[in-house]
């Protein structure tokens, strides 16, 4: 990864002034490093901590030591309350940013699903996913078909998803994986899985998980 230069651009939020910097990856996988440092980095700001276990211990109504339910109930808060934009040219923000902000595409909302998950010590997995159109021309498994300028953004098997994964941990029990997709238009805690959605429309999917 290179970066360029650091510059200063005020926010269309509220104002205030931010720094922003380009990046250059060598891959897409290397991107998705990018955002696998990027929670690892926020999971422990006082902010995500302290909101993530408010939510998960006190808003919840889930039992003290139910992880699974303290799970869903942070991927249903993400759901509720940052609204999803598509981007025309791909930016990185914080999970910090998007609390602020309340908008962010997949990356945003699989870093602070994320971030806020692994904040009360569940880990997670970030799950990148690319796939070729199928012979129908759709391009997407889910959400908005793919067509004029962006079907040759995303012409190939480039990744063209991303989302939160937790796993839960027992001793002597395979990993339970919770796919937490606040982006999809049905309920987190449906655990609606974006790899089976997009198997059963045909397509050959590749992924990236980190």
């Amino acid at each position: 990864m290179e970066w360029g230069p650091k510059h200063r651009a005020r926010s269309p939020v509220d104002g205030s002034v931010v720094t922003v910097r380009s990046a250059t990856f060598a891959s897409q996988a290397e991107q998705v490093g990018f955002m696998r440092d990027m929670v690892t980095e926020y999971r422990s700001t006082y902010t995500i901590h302290a909101l993530s276990r408010d939510i998960a211990l006190r808003q919840s109504g889930c039992p003290a030591k139910d992880k699974r339910c303290h799970a869903i109930r942070l991927g249903e808060w993400v759901q509720r309350e940052i609204t999803y934009v598509n981007e025309g040219t791909e930016t990185f923000q914080t999970p910090l940013h998007t609390l602020k902000c309340t908008w962010g595409d997949c990356d945003e909302f699989a870093t602070l699903t994320a971030s806020m998950v692994e904040s009360i010590g569940v880990p997670c997995e970030l799950v990148a996913m690319g796939w070729n159109p199928p012979a129908n021309g759709h391009g997407l498994p889910f959400g908005r078909e793919i067509a004029g300028a962006w079907a040759k953004v995303f012409a190939g098997k480039q990744l063209r998803h991303i989302f939160c994964r937790a796993v839960l941990l027992k001793p002597g029990r395979p990993p339970l994986r919770l796919p937490l997709d606040a982006t999809l238009d049905r309920p987190v805690g449906a655990l609606t899985d974006p790899l089976a959605l997009a198997l059963n429309q045909g397509l050959q999917v590749h992924t990236v998980i980190l």
